[in-house]
């Protein structure tokens, strides 16, 4: 007998496109893993793992890529490397075009999750190349990964899909994983902002994407206003009917399907951004550093592309330089970059690098501070800037989760700062005390970075305290175990009953349409218990004789020139042929469709296209059918 778990006992895999590892190879030629921080989620900053299931109990496993490239040879040694920590290491196969998989996260459909549209979509087909298609790459990962989880996935298991890179694993789920003894219980957590149905319609494969996301159990976002995109996108495209409210919970009903709804937003674990920032030599080493320059410091850290709104930010401090010349020599804007892979990184930093260079130019000492880095700001460093700065900037115009502002008011706890925030950040939701401003008014900002300056230290304490509250009451644990919980309470929730879709007719209703119709009527007649009565128990019959008088009104039916009349039946074609034959221009469906015998009078010429047109649909299906679960275990894709 199954023992049954509390959902907060439940153990989890946890899938996302790269594991939160540090794997180095070895003099000896030996793999060594260790745990890294900041790198569960390639499409947040500073989102750290180690912020989720410290103190929970549950047995927690990640999967996903390491960033090495591994030999086939070397598999094995990284699997027991990774093993050793709990992590499960995703080997794209080698028809997967990896290359190809990342450009196409990180430019097109990060941008058009961003609610963006991206130039790719918008080429039109002469100038695009017979093999400029990124889809099949982005599909092949995705398999890549069902294939991956199906052999880690255990009964019991908690499935829990992280962001948008993975967003069609669960399509192939449903075709890779074997049947199991209970359900299995997957979600799906959408880290960055959902489009608009418009901006998604400019993938071509919106609806792939709508479709695959309503095969979960469950899925999350961090605003309510994402979920809404979300559930608008679904109405639109794949006619889902609107969503319902179940026990408070926002609820998608798809092909009898429920599928759960939850917003939700976390901060970060103020308790180990405290112990970093007392315990580790280097923070204070980079505190003194920072605060010999003896300057009030505006502080950001970004990444360089067009969302982030770099370029506003740094005008809208010459704006307000410009107005206040005498904080020329006292204030400093330290603008850190993180250059990434998405499509015109390197080339926005250089234009950023441009900007700076002239406005420095134009006062005796820099006052801006363009600091450009290809790879994530270590935790250290940053720690150590939100510490000495005091002012935090955000200029976004489209941004999922970003835990940066939370970790720097952290930093704060005991010392004033301010966060000015973009009207478009989610952190604005959670952070009531700072202050905020439209990141396209570049006179706002401006006007903003000023009040900070003159802001009163009881101001700044009061904006500090609710911050402080907000964060404390959004932890990562509470997070997790609350979608955690909802995933599993959404798996384990009774699937809605189908709405009857036919009705019993009555006798009147049946000669009143037959009457009224002018163009074809069309049949369809079951054998056994509709034409034939079922006399299995009394006579032991399992196939019993058609009434004569059942007979010869099929073959007045079947005389109409308007009228098309099949009967359909599970048994064989012998025995259909055998009991109907007699009856002139009957068409007959045997083993329910497998074979059909056509209606040789009446018009059936002039249906018969149509009907082939569709069934070389439903052949499609029967095969998919006999594939998924009759011949499991030898899908091929």
């Amino acid at each position: 007998m199954s023992m049954v778990h509390h959902p907060s006992q439940l153990p989890v895999l946890v899938a996302s496109n790269h594991l939160p590892v540090l794997l180095e190879r070895r003099e000896d030629g030996k793999y060594a893993a260790t745990w890294r921080g900041d790198r569960l989620l390639a499409s947040t900053m500073a989102f750290s793992h180690r912020d989720l299931f410290r103190p929970s109990r549950r047995k927690v496993r990640f999967l996903g890529r390491v960033e090495l490239e591994v030999s086939l040879q070397d598999q094995p040694a990284v699997n027991e490397a990774c093993a050793a920590i709990s992590c499960i290491p995703v080997f794209p196969s080698a028809e997967t075009d990896v290359a190809t998989y990342d450009a196409f996260c990180s430019g097109p459909l990060r941008a058009v999750f961003h609610n963006m549209v991206h130039p790719s979509t918008l080429n039109p087909p002469s100038h695009v190349q017979e093999n400029a298609d990124p889809w099949p790459a982005f599909l092949a990962m995705n398999k890549d990964f069902a294939v991956a989880i199906s052999k880690a996935y255990a009964t019991g298991d908690i499935l829990w899909l992280q962001d948008f890179d993975l967003v069609m694993v669960p399509h192939f789920l449903a075709r890779l994983v074997r049947p199991m003894t209970v359900p299995s219980t997957v979600g799906l957590f959408i880290h960055v902002p959902f489009p608009s149905k418009s901006v998604l319609s400019t993938l071509s494969h919106d609806r792939d994407i709508l479709r695959s996301m309503l095969t979960v159990h469950h899925v999350g976002f961090h605003i309510y206003e994402h979920a809404r995109h979300f559930l608008d996108a679904c109405e639109a495209l794949i006619r889902t009917p609107p969503p319902s409210m179940i026990q408070g919970q926002l609820v998608v009903h798809h092909n009898g399907k429920q599928v759960h709804i939850t917003c939700a937003q976390l901060t970060v674990d103020a308790a180990r951004v405290e112990r970093d920032l007392a315990s580790n030599d280097s923070v204070r080493d980079e505190i003194i550093r920072w605060r010999q320059l003896h300057k009030l410091i505006f502080a950001a850290v970004d990444v360089v592309d067009e969302l982030h709104g770099i370029p506003h930010k740094v005008v809208a401090f010459h704006q307000f330089l410009k107005k206040r010349p005498e904080y020329a020599s006292r204030v400093l804007l330290v603008q850190v970059g993180v250059v990434t892979s998405t499509l015109g990184s390197t080339q926005h930093a250089q234009e950023v690098r441009r900007l700076v260079d002239d406005i420095n130019a134009q006062y005796p000492t820099p006052v801006i501070v363009f600091d450009v880095r290809n790879d994530r700001m270590p935790t250290v460093d940053r720690i150590a800037l939100w510490r000495v700065a005091e002012v935090f900037v955000s200029t976004v115009f489209a941004e999922g989760l970003n835990t940066c502002p939370f970790e720097y008011l952290v930093t704060h706890r005991n010392a004033t700062g301010l966060a000015i925030l973009s009207q478009f950040a989610v952190a604005r939701r959670i952070l009531h005390g700072a202050t905020i401003v439209n990141p396209w008014n570049i006179h706002s900002i401006a006007t903003a970075m000023e009040a900070t300056v003159h802001m009163s230290l009881k101001e700044k304490e009061f904006r500090r305290d609710c911050d402080v509250l907000s964060i404390a009451s959004h932890t990562p644990t509470r997070w997790a175990a609350t979608i955690l919980s909802d995933i599993a309470a959404a798996a384990s929730a009774p699937p809605k009953k189908l709405d009857v879709l036919t009705k019993p007719l009555t006798v009147e209703h049946l000669l009143d349409l037959y009457y009224k119709s002018r163009g074809r009527r069309i049949f369809f007649f079951d054998y056994y218990r509709t034409l034939a009565p079922d006399v299995s128990s009394d006579f032991g019959i399992v196939w019993p004789d058609v009434p004569v008088d059942v007979l010869s009104s099929l073959e007045q039916l079947c005389r109409d020139p308007r009228n098309t009349v099949f009967v359909v039946s599970g048994c064989n074609c012998e025995l259909l042929s055998d009991k109907f034959g007699s009856v002139p221009g009957l068409g007959l469906v045997a083993e329910h469709g497998y074979f059909i015998r056509w209606a040789m009078l009446g018009r059936a010429a002039r249906i018969n296209k149509y009907v082939r047109r569709h069934v070389n649909t439903a052949s499609y299906g029967v095969a998919y059918y006999v594939e998924v679960y009759i011949f499991k275990e030898d899908i091929v894709y």
